[in-house]
């Protein structure tokens, strides 16, 4: 299963870098499954595999679909903390590489988000 998953996300990753802002549809419908395999519970492979394809979706195809699963995921009290804690790390990277307009839509969620990390 770890190989799967770890070939899974390279080619969801090569998907995301070689089409950019084009696989923003695709991101955002694979970005949950990603987030599902940071809770903890997976081999140490599958957990940084899917980090590296999270941060290759966000820094290459920069859509603000992306962070909404992301502010979720830092604010569910009933999530893993790993979940959280990796929702809040994409989070602080996204702020610095999308730009003011992807973010802007969405400043309310992210200091919801970043003040429940706080609140941790």
């Amino acid at each position: 299963r770890s190989k799967c998953v770890r070939l899974a996300c390279t080619v969801i990753g090569e998907c995301g870098r070689a089409l950019g802002p084009g696989f923003s549809e695709g991101a955002n419908l694979l970005l949950p499954p990603l987030l599902k395999l940071l809770r903890g519970a997976s081999p140490l492979v599958v957990v940084e595999s899917a980090e590296a394809c999270v941060r290759t979706l966000m820094l290459h195809t920069r859509t603000p679909g992306l962070l909404l699963p992301l502010v979720s995921g830092a604010t569910q009290r009933g999530a893993a903390p790993a979940l959280r804690a990796a929702c809040v790390r994409f989070l602080g990277e996204a702020l610095v590489c999308y730009d003011d307009n992807g973010l802007s839509h969405q400043l309310v969620q992210l200091g919801d988000a970043l003040g429940a990390a706080i609140a941790d």
